[in-house]
């Protein structure tokens, strides 16, 4: 599974994750487990490359499938041991493939989050994105609900970090 492959496929696992996140989620994060997953990235990153694409299929929801279909099918399947092993070997524990889902969906959240405050920055001059602003503001609600509070200050103290490694364009902010 190159990187690319992977990004996609964890944040295709946190959009799901995200519509079935109903039940008040557990917390599942430490300030050790953030700094595990950033100190290990890349090694972890390589491991799973390895594996060449090996379990793509298994956590890559169908095509046209809603969110809470492709949650179910997603849930129901068992983390591949080959992988289980791979993330825990980094650091991350039995749980770790988990942890990664979080940490992702976490910083898409608060990315989605500073976003929306720059785009209320700028509503006052451009009312017509006043529309724009309520869908995000829900989507980020819906996002909410899926994280444990906890968890979501414990990748907010590290979301630049965060964003940087996992390829967002936000990154830290600094560009020296």
């Amino acid at each position: 599974m190159n990187r690319k492959n992977l990004i996609v496929a964890v944040f295709a696992l946190v959009a799901v994750f995200a519509a079935s996140a109903q039940a008040a989620p557990k917390k599942v994060l430490s300030a050790k487990d953030v700094q595990t997953f950033i100190d290990n990235y890349e090694a972890l990153s390589a491991d799973l490359d390895a594996l060449e694409g090996k379990y793509d299929d298994l956590f890559t929801p169908e095509e046209g499938c809603d969110i809470p279909t492709a949650m179910a099918a997603v849930r129901a399947v068992k983390v591949p041991d080959e992988m289980r092993a791979i993330v825990k070997k980094h650091g991350l524990g039995d749980n770790g493939f988990e942890k990664i889902i979080v940490i992702a969906y976490s910083v898409s959240y608060v990315q989605l989050e500073k976003g929306i405050v720059e785009l209320e920055g700028q509503a006052a001059e451009m009312p017509e994105m006043a529309g724009y602003l309520d869908q995000y503001r829900q989507q980020l609600a819906a996002m909410k609900s899926g994280i444990h509070p906890d968890d979501l200050e414990t990748v907010r103290k590290r979301a630049d970090d965060l964003a940087a490694i996992l390829g967002s364009e936000e990154g830290d902010g600094s560009e020296n």
